[in-house]
């Protein structure tokens, strides 16, 4: 089969062909109908030494991890899903016995798995993952919409957590993450929502997803004064950026004892300035997020993109075939456009 591949460990990928996988007692594989580029993908294309050799173990590698597609092989214990089926995967593959499995936390399985990172991906014809992780797509829903179904439940925690309904929110880092967080929070009922980037093309995107105010967090840093001005505080602040400056000030944005949602990636340790005033003293709720709550945040993802109130057009700006890698990681990474989506010259 067809495939993106990382043979070095140095910048770039190549394409090139490889072995379907072959499933073993609980493996599923898919014919790749859509695939999407992440922002870990964009750490492997541009070979981020520490992140790529926490995880990939062996060359060639395969990156990817948002896809949907169809079924064309199971191994011989799997039960939920057979040939035919129209499926997503879940990036965790989690173990099902560890102690954090067995608090009803698979999502943060001490021995996760994770598909596209320390197992072969789905930038590929074929793709291949564990029954734990696969999930049948509802009917009416698009391929497209089933690759999206993975980044969009990032966000869903944070924002059911962030009690939005008729509340003053912040989003920070308007990448696809943070588009999402937006959309949904103004699917939510949110009352007033600001959105901060460096990116005037993602901040005029926040504006068409639903943000109310929109700041451009390179030409004002300091955008908290403005926001307690305006609102008092914030109820709940989203950020999507790890960026540390972004981080401070959507702390200060807050009212006292208003929730802090960290979705973004910090590439580094983090220095939160006057702790005591923004963090002990405003009794902040603080709450970290990693992927999704396996299945149940699946469930509300899927019911808002077949509710339409989350625009897809929108986010996904950019498609291509798959051996057009190299053009389509330029474009992810040059921030043009929002989502990035492998497409594979078939229907839905």
């Amino acid at each position: 089969m067809k495939a993106v591949l990382k043979t070095k460990r140095e910048p770039g990928f190549t394409f090139g062909e490889v072995e379907r996988p072959k499933p073993g007692l609980r493996d599923v594989v898919i014919k790749v109908k859509a695939a999407a580029i992440c922002g870990s993908d964009l750490n492997f294309y541009v070979y981020e030494k520490g992140f790529c050799d926490a995880f990939i173990k062996e060359l060639p590698f395969i990156p990817g991890h948002e896809c949907a597609g169809e079924v064309v092989e199971v191994g011989r214990a799997v039960t939920h899903v057979q040939v035919g089926d129209r499926v997503a995967f879940d990036s965790h593959i989690p173990c099902g016995h560890c102690a954090q499995c067995q608090r009803g936390m698979p999502h943060t399985c001490m021995n996760m798995g994770l598909f596209g990172h320390n197992m072969n991906g789905c930038f590929a014809e074929y793709a291949m993952a564990m029954e734990t992780g696969v999930r049948k797509l509802p009917p009416g829903m698009t391929f497209e919409q089933g690759a999206m179904l993975e980044p969009l439940g990032v966000v869903v925690r944070p924002v059911f957590y962030s009690e939005v309904g008729m509340a003053n929110i912040g989003v920070a880092g308007c990448g696809a993450i943070g588009q999402f967080a937006i959309a949904l929070a103004r699917a939510m009922g949110a009352n007033k929502i600001y959105a901060m980037d460096i990116n005037e093309k993602r901040l005029a995107l926040a504006k068409e997803m639903g943000a109310t105010t929109v700041i451009d967090s390179g030409a004002q840093p300091e955008f908290a004064e403005q926001i307690k001005r305006e609102t008092g505080g914030l109820d709940a602040f989203i950020d999507a950026s790890g960026n540390e400056s972004a981080i401070n000030e959507g702390l200060k944005a807050l009212h006292l004892g208003g929730k802090f949602m960290m979705v973004g990636n910090p590439k580094a340790d983090l220095t939160i300035k006057n702790a005591r005033t923004v963090l002990t003293l405003s009794e902040v709720n603080l709450r970290g997020n990693w992927g999704r709550s396996m299945f149940w945040t699946w469930e509300r993802a899927e019911r808002f993109l077949l509710s339409g109130k989350i625009d897809l057009t929108k986010i996904i700006t950019h498609r291509f075939p798959l051996e057009r890698f190299d053009e389509a990681f330029k474009v992810a990474l040059g921030g043009e456009g929002c989502k990035v989506v492998f497409t594979f010259g078939e229907g839905e």
